[in-house]
């Protein structure tokens, strides 16, 4: 179950555009209902990973970030901004740690852009919601879908990789198994295709 205001998306049809800005006033969130565990495709090369949650088992760990998690809700709803939050459909480890797709809406883009991911692990490629992406595809006007690239064993894993500047139109990517070159590149050209403003890619 999605929970949000489907009915009148399917009976309006697109609803109406946010205020712009240029900081985000409304978050996608999936809750963590079937789980979050070290993903051990992922922890030979992924430095995020706290050592000491290694060894702790399924259950803890699951409560910890579902404790966790209506904190962080109950924060962003205090401070004003909105929560869209989405059911976790897939049990795998990381699946709440929405990678595999990213939201842009600013004076940039104003009619909304909805980028699908390119994953580096067969594992984190199982997240892929298609509910999800036929629940936003109705907020945002333009796709950009790079998952094609997995077909090469090429990666980018959006908000893992990108740090965005859309303020001064630039967006920076760490190179690494995870943030192909030729994907980004990508990227960027696609979304100058949208955008009046020429949108900077810059990579280190």
């Amino acid at each position: 179950m999605i929970v949000s205001d489907v009915e009148m998306i399917q009976n309006e049809g697109r609803s109406k555009d946010p205020e712009l800005t240029w900081y985000p006033n409304r978050f996608a969130l999936i809750y963590p209902s079937l789980g979050l565990y070290v993903n051990q495709d992922t922890i030979e090369d992924n430095t995020f990973i706290d050592i000491e949650y290694c060894n702790r088992e399924k259950e803890e760990t699951t409560l910890k970030a579902q404790q966790e998690f209506n904190k962080f809700t109950a924060n962003l709803k205090r401070n004003g901004i909105q929560v869209e939050v989405f059911e976790q459909e897939f049990d795998t480890p990381d699946s709440i740690c929405t990678d595999w797709f990213m939201t842009i809406r600013n004076e940039l883009f104003p009619k909304g852009v909805l980028v699908l991911g390119a994953m580096k692990t067969e594992q984190r490629r199982k997240e892929r919601s298609q509910k999800i992406i036929n629940m936003l595809s109705h907020y945002y006007n333009d796709v950009i879908d790079l998952v094609g690239f997995e077909n090469e064993n090429k990666a980018l894993e959006l908000r893992g990789s990108l740090v965005c500047d859309w303020m001064n139109a630039k967006i920076y990517c760490s190179l690494s198994q995870r943030s192909d070159k030729d994907v980004f590149e990508y990227l960027i050209e696609e979304l100058n295709k949208i955008t009046e403003k020429v949108i900077t890619g810059i990579t280190f």
